[in-house]
């Protein structure tokens, strides 16, 4: 691992919101370069400091694909919010450990216990933003759990509008990856 790479991964956990606001920025730059700080960019997500935040943010969707070894922490990181988050930082670490883990793909030991955060999720109703952000997730799999596509299809016939329109957007999506 590049010297800067391990010293802007290092500077995440830094007790100075400008050290790590500018190590979250240089590991945006990297792009995929940056993988290995995967796990802890999506902690970083979640900063109280906006700036670090929002270029931990940037990192994060810039990365491609995570290190499936990085499985197991992403799962963890995931876990650790619940389906009711109050919290719109806590809401980031969830969406984004939910986006990696779907840029995994459909294989592989992290699917079982993804599928069973994902149904927490949707299965949610007092928190539409995770939700949202959940049959977001659901899409850009192309989940084909039997219980997932329920889960999707009772909230796209729900009676809330905005949880419907993403729902018939997540179903739209995942019978678009069917017929693939």
């Amino acid at each position: 691992m590049p010297a800067d790479l391990s010293t802007a991964i290092a500077d995440l956990s830094s007790p100075e919101p400008e050290r790590r606001a500018a190590a979250a920025l240089t590991l945006a730059e990297l792009g995929s370069g940056a993988r290995p700080a995967a796990v802890p960019l999506v902690r970083a997500a979640a900063d109280d400091d906006e700036s670090t935040a929002q270029a931990a943010t940037a990192a994060v969707d810039s990365l491609g694909p995570p290190d499936a070894a990085d499985a197991p922490a992403l799962l963890e990181l995931l876990a650790a919010v619940p389906p009711v988050e109050d919290n719109p930082s806590a809401r980031d670490q969830a969406f984004w450990a939910m986006t990696l883990l779907a840029r995994l793909g459909p294989h592989g030991p992290h699917v079982a216990p993804f599928t069973e955060e994902l149904l927490r999720r949707l299965e949610s109703p007092a928190d539409y933003e995770i939700q949202r952000r959940a049959l977001r997730v659901t899409a850009m799999l192309g989940a084909s759990d039997p219980r997932i596509v329920r889960a999707v299809e009772r909230l796209a016939s729900g009676d809330d509008p905005r949880i419907s329109a993403a729902a018939q957007r997540a179903r739209a999506s995942l019978q678009g990856g069917a017929g693939s």
